[in-house]
């Protein structure tokens, strides 16, 4: 979680929305062990949340799926590969999404 938080502090500028995130970090960690189903569900959460930033941030259509597993992973993916075209990344990271 301390690669997040760096993460999103050093974007936070950019994106204010970001801080919002914060609040997950904390809900994750808090629960790693006690209600490690909350820190899974909190850390898609977050991952849902910051691949709709991306797609935002460059004016991309995405679909909202109600909760869809389908959905978050194309919704994922998509943020990548927009993210791809403006900064180098490695793409094959969703692979592991």
């Amino acid at each position: 979680m301390d690669k997040t938080r760096e993460i999103i502090n050093k974007h936070k500028e950019n994106y204010p929305e970001f801080d919002y995130y914060f609040g997950h970090l904390n809900i994750i960690e808090e629960n790693l062990e006690s209600m490690p189903d909350t820190s899974i569900e909190t850390c898609k959460a977050l991952i849902d949340g910051v691949s709709k930033t991306v797609l935002d941030s460059f004016s991309v259509k995405y679909i909202e799926q109600a909760r869809s597993a389908d959905g978050s992973d194309q919704l994922n993916k998509k943020a990548v590969s927009e993210l791809a075209k403006h900064v180098e990344i490695d793409e094959s990271i969703i692979q592991n999404t």
